[in-house]
């Protein structure tokens, strides 16, 4: 009759280990890629809308200039230019 030493079993408790940390180590890698990838688009959208908002802030700046010109021209000479050393 043949016995088998303890140390077998030791070692393969020790391998089943060894996997769940390679496992966990692994799944912890994906995640963090993942969430860095969604912080990174996060950011790109938030830049894009903040661009898009600035850009129109910019336009209505300028008709509001252009209209406040037109009426300063109606109220006083008709034939003042309609840029002029007020402008902001």
């Amino acid at each position: 009759m043949r016995l088998t030493p303890p140390d077998r079993e030791e070692g393969i408790a020790l391998l089943l280990v060894l996997v769940v940390i390679v496992m966990t180590i692994s799944s912890v890698y994906a995640f963090a890629r993942t969430t860095l990838l969604d912080v990174m688009g996060m950011r790109y959208r938030t830049d894009l809308v903040r661009a898009r908002l600035l850009a129109q802030s910019g336009a209505e700046i300028g008709k509001r200039a252009i209209v406040d010109d037109l009426l300063l021209a109606e109220t006083q000479d008709p034939l003042s230019q309609i840029d002029s050393e007020q402008d902001p």
